[in-house]
């Protein structure tokens, strides 16, 4: 039986609902007047369908078939970010549980100067000394970013340990939105691939409710894979179940419940698909210099700020390690025509397959 005369100091603060009204309209003001704005990113579209960007204290899922794109998303998705918001200050921090912080850094590298990780690492001839001369220019730009990388992987614990750490000691003082990077949510430290999954995804969301109540702000992407459902015959073979949905990622649950968005970076080619969906959407551009390229397709699959299910055309420049979102003229082709226009260069591609 419990003893009504004793306290707890773990129980939660009670809060009356005249405490939170004030604030919520508070809040309505301040987005009315420019003083609260959602963090942009690079996607235009995506931003209009996410009430004008990613709302602060919100988690993102990213996923994708093996070498469709998550963590080129996701590292577009943060830089973007980063550069696109004057009124916002951010720190970021992430967790390389995949590939290695120096990987990162040559991706980008890549993304900023447009050359494939091939010529970087001379791999057919040598890099000359004046590209290396012009390469040492971008690498030194990097240096000004606030970005902090964790190579060794964690407990879930440890993880929402460290987060909660790096936004007390270097965003709480100076007002920072700490962004953080989980790649990959299947290789955080735990035997029982299901249970450290989950206990993660309800930390990662304990955390940021608790970063709120302290007057601070986080945005998290966390990457994570796919099963293999959506490559089965029946979706496969028919338009309707094409499109990837929550239930294609791993521990599907917890995931679902725990993020605020879910999105897909998807190349159907990668699935033997000659038309994408019931509206036959193409799955290969053919460009200028007879270049056939897979087409990438961005599915906003929950949005709980808005409109779910969403489908967003992308130019596939994975060479570069980069996504370009199509312009509304491009999607109009896409969805309709056989010319779509090359944003890079203006030239018009050749046709759609």
């Amino acid at each position: 039986m419990w003893d009504s005369t004793q306290t707890s100091s773990n129980l939660p603060q009670l809060l009356h609902i005249n405490e939170i009204v004030e604030p919520a309209y508070e809040y309505i003001k301040g987005r009315a007047n420019g003083s609260i704005v959602s963090a942009k990113s690079k996607f235009f579209n995506l931003n209009r369908c996410l009430m004008g960007g990613f709302e602060l204290n919100t988690i993102t899922t990213i996923a994708a078939l093996s070498g469709a794109g998550k963590s080129t998303l996701a590292k577009e998705l943060r830089h973007s970010i980063a550069t696109s918001n004057p009124s916002l200050k951010f720190k970021h921090i992430v967790f390389n549980f995949e590939m290695t912080a120096i990987a990162q850094i040559n991706r980008e590298i890549a993304t900023k100067t447009k050359k494939q990780m091939s010529n970087l690492y001379s791999v057919d001839s040598p890099l000359a000394d004046s590209e290396i001369k012009t390469l040492k220019q971008h690498y030194e730009a990097l240096k000004n970013q606030d970005v902090y990388f964790i190579e060794t992987t964690l407990t879930p614990e440890n993880l929402v340990l460290m987060l909660y750490m790096f936004w007390v000691k270097y965003c709480k003082e100076g007002n920072y939105t700490m962004i953080y990077e989980i790649d990959n949510l299947m290789l955080i430290d735990g035997s029982d691939e299901k249970e450290k999954i989950d206990k993660t995804n309800y930390k990662l969301v304990a955390l940021k409710k608790q970063i709120s109540s302290e007057g601070g702000s986080s945005i998290g992407f966390v990457l994570t894979q796919m099963n293999r459902n959506i490559a089965s015959v029946e979706r496969v073979s028919t338009p309707e179940l094409h499109k990837p949905m929550a239930s294609d990622l791993m521990s599907a649950s917890s995931t679902n419940f725990c993020s605020d968005y879910i999105i897909f970076a998807h190349i159907p080619a990668k699935l033997g698909l000659k038309k994408y969906t019931d509206r036959k959407l193409p799955t290969k551009i053919v460009y200028p210099n007879n270049e056939i390229v897979d087409m990438a397709y961005m599915e906003l699959v929950k949005n709980r700020t808005g409109q779910p299910n969403l489908t967003f055309a992308l130019h596939n420049r994975l060479k570069y390690f980069c996504f370009d979102e199509m312009s509304k003229n491009e999607k109009k082709s896409i969805y309709g025509k056989d010319v779509i226009l090359d944003p890079l260069t203006n030239h018009p591609l050749i046709k759609l397959e």
